[in-house]
C-alpha cells in the first residue's frame, strides 16, 4: 500500500509540474508577443533610445575640426508607461550644450557646424541652435546645420538646446571624425538615484545622489557616455519565473505537511494532495491573469488570499482546524506566498530560496531525528506494524 501511495504522489507531482510548465511557457509567449506588438508603437509615441552626438565642424574642404571645449548638461525625468504585461521606462530629457571651435588657419574661412538629431523616432521640442549668435539654421535628413565665416585664429561658440523623450537609455557620443576631446564636462541629473550605466560606456568621474559628472581635459574620442533608466518589475516576467519554480515550492510544502501528518497521526490520502496542489495552482493561475488588469502587488495579495482560503478550508475539512492552521497555513504561507514573493527581489531570489530550504531541512531533521519511521508509516497507511516474535527461553522453541 505504501508503494502505491508513493507512485500516486509521484504521478500527482508530475502532473502538477507539467501544468506549471505549460502555464509558464504561456506567460512567456504572451509577454514576447506583447513586446513585439507594442514596442514599436511605444517608440512611436514616446520615443526610442536616444544617442545625443556632439556637433560636427568642417571647413570649406570638408575636413573635420576638433572641438576646443564642451560644457554639456542633461536633465532626465523618468515616467513609466504600462502596455499589457510590460512596463516601459520612458524619460524626458532637457539638453543644453555649449561648445567652442577655433579657426587655426592663417586666413578667414567658412565653418559648417552640423548638429545630429538624437533619435530617428520622436520629436524635438524647443530646439535652439546658434553659432556665434547666428540661429539661421537649415535641416538635413538627420541634422541641422549652420555655415558661418570665422576669422583666422578666432573662436566660434556653438549653443544647442532641445527637449525630447526617449526610452530605456540615454547616451552621449562624439562623431567618429573627432580626433580629440578637450576640456569636456558633462553633467547628467536625474529624478531617481536608481540608474545604471550600460556595459559599453564609461563610468562618471564624479557621482552624487542624483547627479553624475564626466570631466576630461584631453581624451581620445571613440567612447560613449550612457545612462540606463531603472526597469520596473514587469508582471509577465515575474509571473513566468514564479510559475516555473512553483513545483519546488509544492515539493517543500508536501514534505513538511506529510512529515507533520506522520508526527500528528493524520492520515493524508494522495487525493488530498491532489486537491492541495490544485489550490496551489489556483494562486499562479489567478495571479497570471489578474496582472493584466490590476497592479502587480494587489494581484499578488488577492491571489495569495484566495489560495490560502482554498487550501486552509480544505485542510480543515480533512484534518480539523488545528492541523489546517498549524502546520497547514504556516507551510503554505512560507512555501507558496513567501517563496513566490522572493522573485520580486532581483538578484536575491536564489539565495532566499536556498536559505529557506536549509532552514526547512534543519527543522525537519530536529523533529524527526528520533522518529520510528516503520511505525509512523504503518500508522499513516492504516497497516499494523510488524510484531516481534516472542523471545526464546532455555534454547527451546517458543510455543
Amino acid at each position: 500500500m505504501l508503494a502505491n501511495r508513493m507512485l500516486a504522489l509521484a504521478c500527482i507531482f508530475t502532473l502538477a509540474a507539467a501544468a506549471w510548465m505549460y502555464l509558464g511557457r504561456t506567460i512567456v509567449a504572451r509577454t514576447q508577443q506583447t513586446y513585439t506588438n507594442i514596442n514599436s508603437r511605444v517608440e512611436g509615441l514616446c520615443g526610442a533610445p536616444i544617442t545625443q552626438r556632439s556637433p560636427v565642424v568642417t571647413d570649406a574642404e570638408n575636413a573635420p575640426l576638433d572641438l576646443r571645449s564642451s560644457v554639456v548638461t542633461a536633465d532626465l525625468e523618468l515616467e513609466y508607461r504600462r502596455k499589457g504585461l510590460l512596463w516601459f521606462p520612458v524619460y524626458t530629457v532637457d539638453f543644453d550644450g555649449t561648445y567652442t571651435v577655433r579657426n587655426n588657419a592663417a586666413k578667414a574661412r567658412p565653418l559648417t557646424v552640423r548638429v545630429p538629431f538624437p533619435a530617428e523616432k520622436g520629436s524635438l521640442d524647443n530646439f535652439a541652435f546658434t553659432v556665434n549668435g547666428n540661429g539661421d539654421w537649415e535641416t538635413g535628413p538627420d541634422h541641422a546645420r549652420i555655415t558661418v565665416p570665422v576669422d583666422a585664429g578666432q573662436t566660434a561658440t556653438i549653443a544647442v538646446q532641445c527637449k525630447t523623450r526617449g526610452l530605456r537609455t540615454w547616451r552621449y557620443a562624439f562623431d567618429e571624425s573627432v580626433q580629440h576631446v578637450r576640456d569636456f564636462a558633462l553633467t547628467v541629473t536625474t529624478d531617481t538615484p536608481a540608474i545604471d550605466f550600460p556595459a559599453d560606456t564609461i563610468a562618471p568621474t564624479r557621482r552624487e545622489a542624483r547627479s553624475f559628472t564626466w570631466e576630461y581635459r584631453n581624451r581620445l574620442s571613440g567612447f560613449q557616455i550612457g545612462i540606463a533608466m531603472p526597469e520596473r518589475l514587469n508582471p509577465g516576467d515575474v509571473a513566468a519565473r514564479i510559475a516555473f519554480f512553483a513545483p519546488l515550492g509544492l515539493l517543500f510544502f508536501a514534505i513538511v505537511l506529510g512529515t507533520s501528518a506522520l508526527i500528528l497521526r493524520v492520515n493524508l490520502h494522495p487525493m488530498h494532495i491532489l486537491f492541495l496542489a490544485a489550490g496551489f495552482f489556483a494562486f499562479h493561475l489567478l495571479f497570471t491573469y489578474l496582472v493584466d488588469h490590476v497592479s502587480v502587488f494587489p494581484s499578488f495579495l488577492i491571489a495569495s488570499a484566495v489560495s490560502l482560503l482554498l487550501v486552509g478550508n480544505y485542510l480543515r475539512l480533512v484534518a480539523g482546524g488545528r492541523f489546517a492552521l498549524l502546520p497547514g497555513a504556516l507551510a503554505q504561507l512560507i512555501y507558496l506566498v513567501l517563496f513566490s514573493y522572493a522573485f520580486f527581489f532581483k538578484g536575491y531570489t536564489g539565495l532566499t530560496i536556498t536559505i529557506g530550504a536549509v532552514i526547512t531541512l534543519g527543522v525537519l531533521m530536529q523533529l524527526t531525528g528520533r522518529m520510528d519511521w516503520d511505525a509512523a508509516f504503518a500508522r499513516g497507511t492504516g497497516a499494523k506494524p510488524p510484531v516481534a516474535p516472542p523471545p526464546v527461553v532455555g534454547g527451546g522453541e517458543a510455543t
